[in-house]
C-alpha cells in the first residue's frame, strides 16, 4: 500500500538559497529605510576651501581678525590644522591640514572658538562679551540645525551628529543655526552665504 505524503515537502537546496537571499533582501532594505544613511565623507584633500555660517537667535557670528586669522604654521601640539579666513567677509576657511585624517566640523570649529555637539553649541575665546557668548544647548522651541550646500546641489539638512566627524567639502557651505527661525530664513541666509573663492 502507498504511503500517504505527510506534511510539507522537504525544500531543495535552490529553493533554500533563494528565500535566504530573499529574507536578506527584505532585512537589508528595511536596515536602510530606519538607519539613516552617514553623510559621504570627501577625499580628504590636502587643501581646501569651505564657507560656514554661523546664526544664533536670527543673529550672525562674527569671526573677528585677529585672532581668527590663523596664516600661519599651527603651534605644534596646539592645533591640529592650518585653518585661515580671508576678510572682509570672514565666512571663508582656508584649510591646510598637518594631519594623516580627515578633520571634522568639530575640529575645525574649535579653532575658531566654537565647540558644537549634538544639542548644544558654545562660544568661547574671542566671542566673550557678544550677545551669542557662551553655551547655546537645545530647549522648547529652539532647535540646533545644520544645512549643507554645494555649488552644484541644493541645500540639505543634515543630523548635527553627523558632521562632527565630517570634514567639509572643498567648495561647500554649511550653515548653522541655533533658536527659532522660519524656512525663509533658512533660504536667506545660506543664499547670503558666499561661495569660497578658491584662493
Amino acid at each position: 500500500m502507498a504511503r500517504r505524503s505527510q506534511g510539507r515537502q522537504a525544500m531543495t537546496r535552490p529553493q533554500k538559497v533563494i528565500l535566504a537571499a530573499a529574507v536578506a533582501s527584505v532585512l537589508i532594505a528595511g536596515a536602510v529605510f530606519l538607519v539613516p544613511r552617514a553623510l559621504e565623507q570627501s577625499d580628504c584633500p590636502g587643501h581646501w576651501h569651505a564657507s560656514v555660517g554661523i546664526y544664533v537667535d536670527g543673529e550672525r557670528v562674527r569671526f573677528p581678525q585677529p585672532p581668527y586669522n590663523y596664516e600661519r604654521d599651527p603651534v605644534p601640539g596646539e592645533h591640529e590644522v592650518s585653518l585661515h579666513m580671508h576678510a572682509p567677509d570672514q565666512e571663508q576657511l582656508h584649510f591646510e591640514p598637518r594631519v594623516e585624517r580627515c578633520v571634522g566640523l568639530r575640529d575645525t570649529l574649535e579653532e575658531l572658538g566654537v565647540r558644537l555637539t549634538s544639542t548644544s553649541i558654545t562660544f568661547e575665546g574671542a566671542h566673550e562679551g557678544q550677545p551669542y557668548a557662551g553655551r547655546h544647548v537645545e530647549e522648547g522651541n529652539k532647535t540646533l540645525r545644520v544645512f549643507l550646500q554645494l555649488p552644484t546641489e541644493h541645500k540639505r539638512e543634515a543630523e548635527v551628529r553627523d558632521v562632527l566627524d565630517y570634514q567639509l567639502r572643498d567648495g561647500e557651505k554649511a550653515l548653522i543655526l541655533y533658536g527659532e527661525y522660519t524656512d525663509a530664513q533658512v533660504e536667506q541666509w545660506i543664499a547670503a552665504l558666499k561661495l569660497p573663492d578658491g584662493t
